[in-house]
């Protein structure tokens, strides 16, 4: 995991004429810029809506525009979606060493 003292953002969704937050998502990236991590979270309600897509679709543009060169998510190997969708964003799959519970999913720019 990368250090909160490193680059950081955050961004959220908010719901279509409301202040309520529905979705956000983090990235982080070491202090040399090359591997960056993200996470997004999206309430149950707005799932399948395309929120996530675009939200990952944003933090890639600014890692990328960051210089970063890898981005990295962690999921449960039990959130079938969130994986999927990232593969679908070009992101591979691999098992965490030492927890069979996670997935590393990784995509180089």
């Amino acid at each position: 995991m990368i250090a909160l003292e490193s680059r950081y953002g955050f961004r959220v969704a908010f719901a279509p004429g409301g202040d309520d937050i529905i979705a956000a998502a983090t990235l982080a990236a070491d202090q040399e810029g090359g591997t960056g991590e993200v996470a997004n979270s999206i309430l149950p309600d707005h799932k399948g809506k395309g929120i996530g897509w675009t939200l990952l679709d944003h933090v890639a543009q600014e890692a990328r525009g960051w210089g970063i060169g890898r981005l990295q998510s962690i999921e449960s190997r039990d959130n079938h979606a969130a994986i999927a969708l990232e593969r679908e964003m070009g992101f591979s799959a691999r098992a965490v060493e030492g927890d069979p519970a996670l997935v590393l999913l990784e995509r180089v720019f």
